[in-house]
């Protein structure tokens, strides 16, 4: 058994050095980007496509990236609100009776779809803000 339980520590340290070198090997093979004066190269953006974001002062190197990845991030964010109501559902189906794991379920689902309701129009209500006070 002593040898067994070392044979599952190697399997496990090998995927792991397999894991970590993985991104290595491909990064070693991507052509180098020839820097710009006057935009910065993404080797894997999360938007897939243009793989340049424009300098600009301040943060707006930040925004720019966080505006071309938030249908990215709002898919996740969908992606997540759909476990949360799986979860929850089968909270109530698995219930059997017990009021409160009932409660619980549909406390879930309920979070999960306001989460989402509140993650839909924030877009909406940041717009409209800032077109009032920033004109």
């Amino acid at each position: 058994m002593y040898i067994h339980k070392n044979a599952i520590a190697a399997c496990i340290v090998a995927a792991a050095f397999l894991t970590a070198a993985a991104p290595c090997h491909l990064a070693a093979q991507m052509p180098a980007a020839q820097p710009t004066q006057d935009s910065i190269t993404i080797t894997q953006p999360l938007w897939g496509g243009d793989t340049s974001l424009p300098i600009g002062p301040g943060i707006s190197i930040w925004l720019t990236y966080f505006e071309k990845s938030a249908p990215w991030l709002y898919q996740v964010a969908v992606g997540i609100c759909i476990i949360w109501v799986l979860l929850g559902g089968y909270m109530i189906m698995t219930s059997g009776g017990k009021d409160d794991r009932r409660s619980s379920g549909q406390q879930k689902i309920v979070q999960a779809i306001i989460g989402l309701l509140l993650l839909s129009f924030s877009g909406f209500v940041l717009r409209t803000i800032n077109n009032l006070f920033f004109v």
